[in-house]
């Protein structure tokens, strides 16, 4: 193994998180301060609900519901949504329209009950926006079904999908990216309905785009499915990094002393990997070959003079940290006498907000990035990132940015040298140019995701022209 050389909105209603889980820190410290105006993760409310009603009353009102993998507590997956309401509501009121978002999730924590069909009653949504993330699959074909039916118009936004199954290998994958292969699947009702749906938007990139025009190959063409990019890559322009660190003076203590020399890590508790077992595996030998592979790399950079600084994205990637690495480092720790782990490897306790974990990022040397919007995010500041390539969605993001050399396979990360090899490419990047190349990839998509919804707000104007609710009425908020 080879070591580093030194060197005004409207929104009618709010998610409540639990704080519970916690600890000192809850998520109610940690993701809620003062009013609640510059809360990066829930919807925002900028007036009092009498305010709300007067607007409701002098003003043409849409109702929109956006689907997306929202309520689990998942950093990313909240602040695709976040982003999706600021860019709807930027375009909605630049014409003089005011704008109320609902939430689904059918994966949400009490969906296992609900009789979909009942409850997602679109009657009362005037649009339907299929959100950011990976979500590009069946599960939502109930509720876009019945849009189809009632003609409700549905907006994609850099909707992804993921190979769940991990069917496809690289040599599968690098072909798609490349252009000189298209899969051939099964076309399923799911497919059919959600490429019949989505007249508006665009997908996250050129696998979904293939997915999606498999799916619909006798109906759709291939124009019809435009690759606009991750919504995540926004989130420069919306959220603005934060070196106060939500108050903890612990974690801003070790920034400033470590500033320049940290890598930022996010390690997720994801067993559904290329390379890895099913989730209900108890024997995951290949994870763990991967685990090893981490930790090894993460000793050899603390030798070396890095600071380590693990930043959480869910709750459980927490846990995971503490039972996969900090238990592999202290198994290697047994190895080499010569390190000592102590403030040089930090594991933050809570799930950051965004602006927190943006400036975390933005200071950092580079990144090691489990998650797929932990390299988003990295990319959004200019951090050059390794991304470990757990499933294909990583693949899809990567290729938009031109940046495929930054993605790793997690079947080809458990060898420590690949790895290596990876780490050592991305820390001798030229930063600056790292960052204009990824402010470029910023400015294409922000110019895609803002033609793209006035082309759809147009849409929906000529569609209700003589209709727009103008009064008070119920619109659903359905978390799940």
């Amino acid at each position: 193994m080879r070591e580093w050389m030194n060197g005004g909105w409207v929104v009618l209603c709010v998610l409540v998180w639990s704080s519970g889980v916690l600890g000192q820190q809850g998520l109610r410290q940690v993701f809620i301060q003062g009013d609640g105006s510059n809360l990066p993760n829930l919807f925002h409310i900028h007036a009092q609900q009498q305010q709300v009603e007067t607007q409701i009353q002098t003003t043409k009102m849409y109702y929109g519901l956006y689907l997306g993998c929202v309520g689990n507590f998942n950093l990313g997956d909240e602040v695709l949504a976040d982003i999706a309401l600021r860019m709807f509501t930027e375009s909605f009121t630049s014409r003089g329209i005011s704008l109320a978002l609902s939430r689904f999730n059918p994966h949400g924590p009490h969906a296992e009950n609900v009789n979909y069909e009942y409850r997602i009653s679109l009657r009362s949504v005037h649009f339907v926006i299929l959100g950011g993330g990976s979500i590009w699959g069946s599960e939502y074909s109930l509720i876009i079904k019945e849009a189809l039916r009632r003609g409700t118009p549905v907006f994609a936004f850099g909707t992804g999908w993921d190979d769940y199954t991990r069917l496809l290998n690289m040599d599968t994958i690098n072909k798609v990216l490349d252009g000189t292969f298209w899969l051939s699947l099964d076309t399923k009702p799911w497919m059919v309905e959600l490429g019949q749906a989505v007249k508006f938007g665009g997908l996250r990139g050129p696998l979904t785009r293939n997915i999606a025009v498999a799916g619909n190959s006798k109906d759709i063409k291939l124009g019809d499915f435009d690759v606009i990019g991750d919504a995540g890559m926004l989130a420069m322009d919306l959220f603005e990094p934060d070196s106060r660190l939500n108050g903890d003076q612990d974690l801003n203590s070790w920034v400033v002393a470590n500033k320049e020399r940290y890598v930022v890590v996010n390690w997720a508790y994801l067993n559904l990997i290329y390379g890895g077992l099913a989730a209900n595996d108890s024997n995951n030998d290949k994870k763990l070959d991967l685990i090893r592979s981490v930790a090894l790399v993460v000793n050899s950079m603390v030798r070396v003079g890095y600071r380590v600084l693990f930043v959480p994205f869910e709750m459980k990637d927490i846990s995971a940290v503490d039972t996969e690495i900090i238990n592999a480092l202290n198994i290697v720790a047994a190895q080499y006498k010569d390190v000592n782990y102590t403030g040089a490897v930090y594991s933050i306790r809570y799930v950051p907000d965004i602006e927190t974990t943006l400036y975390l990022f933005k200071q950092a040397r580079f990144s090691i990035c489990f998650r797929l919007h932990a390299a988003v995010f990295s990319a959004s500041v200019g951090t050059p990132f390794l991304a470990l390539g757990y499933r294909s969605k990583i693949f899809d993001f990567v290729q938009t940015l031109q940046l495929r050399e930054h993605a790793l396979n997690t079947d080809a990360a458990k060898d420590v040298d690949a790895l290596v090899q990876k780490i050592e490419f991305v820390r001798r990047l030229d930063r600056q140019e790292f960052e204009s190349k990824c402010e470029l990839a910023r400015e294409t998509f922000r110019n895609n995701y803002r033609t793209k919804i006035r082309e759809f707000l147009s849409a929906i104007q000529d569609k209700y022209e003589k209709r727009v609710i103008k009064s008070a009425s119920y619109a659903p908020n359905y978390i799940g």
